[in-house]
């Protein structure tokens, strides 16, 4: 399957939901399946929905800046969301957990590369990575000791 793009389903109240278009082959070519009960979804849908709102999130920043400690957090709403997302779509705790880390990994790699773009001489990958996880998880700066 390939995903096409994405389409909006619902009576435009709370019950929307947002689903993949997506094509299977077929011996005529590609069938696009997309229909209001369908309910194909695949976790390359789930992890580019996700990808394209960070760093959309992180370009937005970039224009309006806001104090990581401030923006960190709603980048964890993201990753939660899938998380939840995928555990209510019947994903087990296993590929919850994997979706989980491969979107917060791409949002530390996304973090990482910017301090490093902000602040080259200073720069420690490691050192940043762990504080946006503090970050995301507590919604402040680390204590200096």
């Amino acid at each position: 399957m390939a995903v096409l793009g994405y389409g909006i389903h619902g009576d435009g109240g709370a019950g929307e939901v947002v689903r993949p278009v997506v094509a299977t082959s077929t011996a005529q070519g590609y069938l696009v399946l997309l229909s209001e009960d369908s309910t194909v979804e695949t976790e390359a849908a789930i992890l580019d929905v996700a990808r394209r709102t960070i760093r959309k999130m992180f370009e937005c920043c970039e224009h309006r800046p806001m104090d990581d400690a401030e923006f960190v957090p709603l980048v964890g709403c993201v990753v939660e969301a899938v998380a939840d997302h995928a555990g209510e779509a019947g994903r087990g705790s296993g590929e919850v957990a994997r979706l989980r880390g491969a979107v917060e990994q791409f949002a530390v790699d996304i973090y990482v590369r910017l301090c490093q773009g902000n602040d080259p001489q200073n720069a420690d990958a490691d050192e940043d990575a762990q504080t946006f996880a503090h970050l995301m998880k507590h919604g402040r700066w680390p204590q200096q000791p």
